[in-house]
């Protein structure tokens, strides 16, 4: 795999299933053994595409190889006035593939 070839860009509608895919598996492969098993086993795809739905799709971001999303970022945006002007954002959610992990993604 060449990282170089890697695209960034806003996340779409069409791209929630996959996220959703990434999120729910990579909690399943780092928290197997630290969760409690009977969690991880009820997390529901479909219950996270409707939150996925809900949430600005402007401030979610995915890594993108070969039309396949390899991984996600999720920020919240502090563009009001009442957040301190020296923040900017905030990352909720970070997430890349399993299998993919510690390859520079």
């Amino acid at each position: 795999m060449n990282i170089d070839n890697i695209i960034i860009r806003n996340a779409t509608v069409d791209d929630i299933e996959q996220i959703v895919t990434i999120k729910v598996n990579g909690w399943k492969n780092a928290y197997d053994g630290i969760v409690d098993s009977s969690y991880l086993n009820t997390m529901s795809l479909d219950e996270q595409i409707s939150k996925y739905k809900n949430y600005s799709l402007k401030d979610i971001f995915v890594a993108e190889l070969d039309n396949q999303i390899i991984g996600f970022c999720r920020v919240y945006n502090y563009d009001s006035p009442q957040y301190d002007s020296e923040i900017d954002c905030e990352i909720r959610e970070i997430y890349v593939r399993p299998d993919l992990k510690r390859m520079g993604i």
